[in-house]
Order: C-alpha cells, then structure tokens, then sequence
C-alpha cells in the first residue's frame, strides 16, 4: 500500500473515531437547553440491580413547543429492561432543564399521579428555582459523561450514587427523586408501564420573584418498547346505553303514528 493511500485510510479511521464520540447533552446558560434525560432503577426489595441514564434526543424546546416525539430506544436501555424480571420493580423519571436561546429558564418533568399531586408535589416554582435545577442536572450529567467517556449517550450500571450531586439525586430512594428544580417536595416516579405525565415549567426570567407556569404536555409511558408518549385525552365520550337508542327509536314511531292519525283526521 503506497504512503497516500495509508495517509487516506487513517484519515478516514481518524474521522470516524471523531464521530464515535458521543455524550449526553448538558444543557448551558448560554442558550442551549439541553434535552430531556431519561433516569431509570431496577429494584429486587431494596438491591439495585440496574441502574440507567440516557440522553432522549428530545430537546426541550420541542418539547415545549407541544412537537410530540416518537418512541425513544438504545441498546443500553434494552439491556436495562431485559434485567426487569418477574419480583423486580422498575422506577423512572424524565427530567431535563436548561436555559433557552433568551436565557429564559425551562424545565421539563414526568410525574405520576393526578396533576392536582402533579401541580402540590411541584411546588412554587419561580425562575430563580428552575436557574437552581439546571445546575443540580447539570452536576449530574456531567458525572454521567465521565462514566460514558465520550462513547455513548447513555449509561448503565449497577450503582447509580455517582449520579447524585448538589443536592439533585435521580433516586434517593428506590421511589423517588428529591429537590428537583427546588421543590422541597419529592417527585414519585412511575414503574414499569405506568403512565406520567410530562410537564413543562417555565418562568419569563432567571430572577426569584417571577413565577413558572406549570404546563402539562404528554402523557410518557416506558415499557418493554421503551419510552413512548401519547397526547392528553381531553376525556372519552360516555358510551349511551343501547337501551336509550331504543327508547329513541320507539318515540320516533309514536311520533309518525301520531303524525298519520292526525292527517287522516
């Protein structure tokens, strides 16, 4: 093989080394926000057996903008689920949060149960308290990245304690996450399954006196397919009875019997 030819091979093998490199998505303050990030533990009792993190691919600004994503999967996360055998249980939680192109403070959320838990759980929620939760995630995922080394976007693991950082702890306990965004409260996280719903906070500025809306968006399930989102029902139409349509239909024969009686009349 002549010198150019090996010159150009390890060009080549130099250049897809270059786009192997991959991490999770830190949000920063400089207009980039980040993308939502999927936090996942199996438990048998109260041993870990697996622990995960992944970068979504799903920015937060998409999210906000009501665009609804497609079903996230990687090959760690199919790892992950296929250890979620019979006696296990399976917490999760999407989170992500971060500034936009305004430096406006953006925070997105999965939290089960009813949105008026959703909305008590969450707390005040002010701009200075999402400014907060950016940093604690970004503590986080940085300590992700350091596992990754630069060769993937997402993590798994039997020990997920190097994810906790300034107070931000994806899983404190085997049921829920503490301090998100600076709410004293503690946001359950949903098993294996179970639908939560995702919600968007957001807040005009950085500074503590300007309050965050608190907007519900989708409904996120994981299951053995992966991370799936679906649209909020706005609330199914109550079936009628068959009974009733009969009770219809007779009316409407009584009426044309009458109708005929009276113009025979």
């Amino acid at each position: 093989m002549n010198n150019l030819i090996k010159l150009g091979v390890a060009g080549s093998l130099a250049l897809g080394s270059l786009a192997a490199q991959a991490s999770i998505t830190v949000p920063t303050t400089s207009g980039n926000p980040g993308n939502a990030v999927l936090f996942a533990d199996i438990f048998n009792g109260t041993t870990l057996v697996a622990a995960y993190a992944g970068d979504t691919g799903v920015s937060l600004n998409s999210l906000a903008a009501g665009t609804k994503p497609s079903t996230f999967d990687d090959s760690n996360l199919q790892s992950f689920l296929s250890q979620a055998t019979a006696g296990t249980t399976v917490d999760w939680l999407v989170v992500g949060s971060g500034g936009n192109a305004n430096e406006v403070p953006l925070e997105v959320v999965s939290v089960y149960g009813s949105k008026a838990t959703a909305l008590n759980t969450l707390g005040d929620q002010t701009g200075a308290t999402l400014t907060t939760g950016n940093t604690q995630l970004v503590e986080v995922l940085n300590n992700v990245n350091g596992l990754i080394n630069g060769s993937a976007t997402s993590w798994l693991g039997k020990d997920d304690s190097i994810l906790s950082g300034n107070g931000f702890a994806p899983f404190q306990t085997n049921t829920d996450i503490s301090n998100l965004g600076g709410a004293t409260g503690q946001v359950a996280t949903a098993g294996l399954g179970l639908t939560s719903t995702l919600y968007v906070l957001s807040a005009v500025n950085q500074f503590g006196g300007t309050q965050a809306t608190i907007t519900p968006q989708f409904n996120v399930s994981l299951t053995s397919s992966g991370l799936t989102y679906s649209a909020i029902s706005s609330g199914s139409p109550v079936p009628i009875p068959a009974a009733v349509w009969l009770l219809g239909s007779g009316l409407l024969g009584l009426a044309g019997v009458a109708r005929r009686k009276s113009a025979a009349v």
